[in-house]
C-alpha cells in the first residue's frame, strides 16, 4: 500500500528527472558539436542534479521540514565551484569562460524544473542554444572565420615530457587547430599542425608553444 501511495510522486519525479536530463542534454549537445569540454553528459547531469535537489526539498517542506528558499543558493555556490574547475589559465590566455557560464545557466534550468515552472525552463533552454549558435555566428560575421596556416614546432624530447606538454598546449585551442603529424628532425622531434592566423586569440598558441621547456623553434607559416 505505501509504494501505491508513492506512485504518483514516482512518477512526478520521473518526469521532472526526465524533462531536466532532456533540456540540459540539448544545450550539452550543442557543446559536444562544437568538441567543447563539458558536452551532453556533465551538462544533462548537472541539470538533472539541480532539479532533483529542489524536488528533493519541497518534498521535505511538504513534511514540515527544511527550508526550500536555501536550496537555490546552495546549488548556485555549487555550481561556482564547478564553473571555477572549467575555466584553464594557460600562458596568456583563459580559457573555458563560456563553458563555466553554460554550466550555470543549464543549472537555472534545473532549478525552474525543481520548481515546476516547465515551460519557462523550456523556454531558457531554446534561448540558451539560440545565444550560443547566434552568437557564434555574430562573431564570425564581425571577425570572419578562421585563416587556417600550417605551423611546425621543433623541440627535444626526452622521455616524453615535451611532447606531452606541447600536446596540452596544442589541446587547449583544439577550437583552432587540427593536430597534424610528429616525425623526427635530426636529433630533435618536429610536430606538423594547424591553427588559425586571422584572430589573435587563436595566435597566441604560437607563443605559448614557444613557453615550453626544450621547445627549439616555432616555424610559420609554412
Amino acid at each position: 500500500m505505501a509504494l501505491l501511495d508513492q506512485f504518483p510522486v514516482l512518477t512526478s519525479m520521473l518526469t521532472t528527472a526526465l524533462l531536466a536530463a532532456f533540456c540540459g542534454g540539448v544545450v550539452g549537445l550543442e557543446r559536444e558539436l562544437r568538441d567543447k569540454p563539458a558536452g551532453l553528459k556533465t551538462n544533462a547531469l548537472i541539470c538533472l542534479g539541480a532539479a532533483m535537489y529542489v524536488y528533493f526539498g519541497e518534498l521535505l517542506v511538504g513534511r514540515g521540514e527544511g527550508d526550500l528558499t536555501r536550496i537555490p543558493g546552495q546549488v548556485i555556490t555549487g555550481m561556482g565551484f564547478i564553473g571555477a574547475g572549467a575555466i584553464i589559465r594557460d600562458g596568456g590566455s583563459i580559457l573555458g569562460l563560456t563553458t563555466a557560464a553554460t554550466l550555470w545557466v543549464v543549472a537555472a534550468i534545473g532549478l525552474f524544473i525543481g520548481s515546476g515552472y516547465f515551460s519557462l525552463a523550456l523556454a531558457l533552454t531554446m534561448t540558451t542554444v539560440g545565444v550560443l549558435v547566434f552568437m557564434r555566428a555574430v562573431e564570425v560575421l564581425m571577425v570572419g572565420k578562421c585563416d587556417m596556416r600550417k605551423g611546425q614546432v621543433v623541440f627535444q624530447d626526452e622521455e616524453g615530457k615535451t611532447r606531452a606538454r606541447l600536446a596540452q598546449v596544442l589541446d587547449s585551442y583544439r577550437s583552432a587547430l587540427d593536430q597534424g603529424t610528429l616525425a623526427p628532425a635530426g636529433e630533435n622531434m618536429a610536430f606538423t599542425f594547424q591553427y588559425c592566423d586571422r584572430h589573435d586569440s587563436h595566435r597566441r598558441l604560437l607563443s605559448d608553444l614557444w613557453k615550453v621547456e626544450k621547445v627549439r623553434e616555432v616555424r610559420y607559416p609554412l
